[in-house]
Parts: C-alpha cells; sequence; structure tokens
C-alpha cells in the first residue's frame, strides 16, 4: 500500500509490486485482496481517482486534462468516465460542489477569510483558543515501527492499536497516545470509511524489532505547517477543521503526503486533556 502511494504516477503493475513483496504474482493477489478488502487494481485505480479529486479543489487554476495526466489516465476522455464511475459525478461538476461547503482533508474552501484569529473561532466558549501556536518547520526524514488500521478515523480504535503497538514492543505500561504519531493516508471527506488508513507509530530508536506484525516507514521530509493544540477529546475534530481552515487562508497548499498528528508528554486522557501538532505537508509553490 505504501509503495503504491507514494509511486502512483507511475501506476505500479501487480507483478512489480508482487516482485517487491517477494510474492508470485497469483498468491500477492489473494493476499493483498484478503488484507485490503479489494484487488490491487482497485487500490491503485481508487487512489489515483481519489488523488485527483483532492488536486481538483486544492489546485481550481488546473484543468482538468492536466490532472488527467498527472495521475496516470490516457486521457481527459477516459479520466471523466472512472471519475463518473466512482464519484457519481464529473470531476467538473465534483469541483464546483466542493466550492460550496467547508471540507476536512486536502480540499478546502477558500472563502474563509482569517488568520490568527482563528483562535477565538468556535460556537462556545470550549472551542476557544485550541491553537497555541502556527509554524511552519523544516522537517528531516525519520523513522517508525508503525501498525496500521483500516476504518474510520476515531480515538477509539487508534487507542486499541497503541496498545497493541506497544505489547508488541514488550511494553507494559497504561496505554497513552504521550510520544506517539498517528498517521492519516486519506481525505475522508474523500475516502470511503471503510478504506481510510491510519497508523499508529513510535520513532524508531535503534534496531527493529522482530515481529511479523511490525513495520517500518520513513516519514518524508520537507516543509510542514505545524499547528500546536491543546482541547478536550469533543475538540478533537474541530482542531483539523482549524488547521487547514489556516492553511487556506494562508494561501498554503497540501501536498500528496500523509498528515499527522504528534501528541506530547502533556496529554491526560484522565483529564481529558490532549496537546498535539498538527503535520500538513505543503508543497513547495
Amino acid at each position: 500500500m505504501d509503495y503504491i502511494s507514494q509511486h502512483l504516477e507511475q501506476n505500479p503493475t501487480l507483478d512489480e509490486v508482487a516482485e517487491l513483496a517477494a510474492l508470485s504474482s497469483f498468491h500477492f493477489h489473494r493476499i493483498f485482496k484478503a488484507t485490503a478488502g479489494e484487488t490491487l487494481a482497485n487500490f491503485t485505480r481508487r487512489l489515483r481517482l481519489e488523488r485527483a479529486a483532492g488536486r481538483l479543489v486544492s489546485s481550481p487554476s488546473t484543468d482538468i486534462t492536466t490532472l488527467a495526466m498527472m495521475y496516470g489516465f490516457s486521457s481527459a476522455q477516459n479520466f471523466a468516465k472512472a471519475f463518473r464511475q466512482h464519484f457519481a459525478t464529473t470531476p467538473s461538476a465534483y469541483r464546483l460542489q466542493a466550492k460550496q461547503k467547508s471540507k476536512i482533508g486536502n480540499a478546502r474552501s477558500g472563502e474563509d477569510d482569517y488568520d490568527c484569529q482563528v483562535l477565538s473561532w468556535g460556537a462556545g466558549p470550549e472551542q476557544s483558543n485550541l491553537l497555541q501556536s502556527v509554524r511552519i518547520e523544516k522537517v528531516a526524514a525519520f523513522q517508525v515501527i508503525y501498525m496500521r488500521q483500516l476504518g474510520s478515523y476515531g480515538r477509539e480504535r487508534c487507542e486499541q492499536t497503541h496498545r497493541d503497538l506497544l505489547s508488541l514492543l514488550g511494553h507494559s505500561e497504561e496505554s497513552t497516545p504521550a510520544g506517539t504519531l498517528s498517521l492519516y493516508w486519506d481525505d475522508p471527506e474523500i475516502t470511503e470509511k471503510a478504506h481510510c488508513r491510519t497508523d499508529v507509530c513510535i520513532v524508531l530508536d535503534g534496531p527493529m524489532p522482530a515481529n511479523r506484525w511490525l513495520a517500518t516507514q520513513l516519514i518524508a521530509a520537507g516543509r510542514y505547517l505545524v499547528c500546536s493544540f491543546a482541547c478536550n477529546e469533543a475538540s478533537l475534530a474541530l482542531t483539523w477543521e482549524i488547521a487547514f481552515r489556516y492553511l487556506v487562508a494562508k494561501g498554503l497548499a497540501c501536498a500528496d503526503l500523509p498528515c499527522y498528528e504528534r501528541y506530547d508528554a502533556a496529554t491526560n486522557q484522565a483529564r481529558d486533556h490532549y496537546a498535539f501538532d498538527i503535520y500538513i505537508p505543503l508543497t513547495s509553490r
């Protein structure tokens, strides 16, 4: 999944990915479908369409033919046909509809005109002062151990995965998100809930433990918009909305890389207090 996501422009074939996994194409196809709930061809095609859907909105000046070529379609006509089959609408209509509402993810409305005044934005005092600070940071690549879950984004799922990850690493401490990353590959406004990918990660410090359930990945280097938040559980989803509205207000754009949360030691679940940074990868523009 990671390799395909990182090489969508090359449209990897079943034989190519199976070879990377050191399996025959036949055996790999069966394993992938059982694990992911879809064939590798469907997974690749869906990712290309979803990536294009996000770009339709985040880059409104990019014409549809350019987008079609960017994501490996042979023509704008083939792209439009595949897009309609998947989203039940045309690329142009999708772009127009998205402009009429604010979304969480790479696709954002540019109608909101505010900057740090977003500190007091919300429906009540419990939603005020969530955003503690904002900065653009150049992040070096780093390696993590992770476990992946497929399904709706949410605290409960991440907590269980975190407990499983700590157990496999030989830790017996009480579950706490402090020091972990939650990496989100998909935009929940575009991707069906069943296919959303969350990686619960711990920075790799030392040799990789030998365990068939653990994997490593490299978190990409680059420029990130980093928004620091302190909130309760009820406001966790709102923090992402605030972060992306700030992104748009500043004229920045999200790169085709996963976003992630990084929790710090001030997090205390018993007190319903979460302290964390949201990292949004930025394009070079």
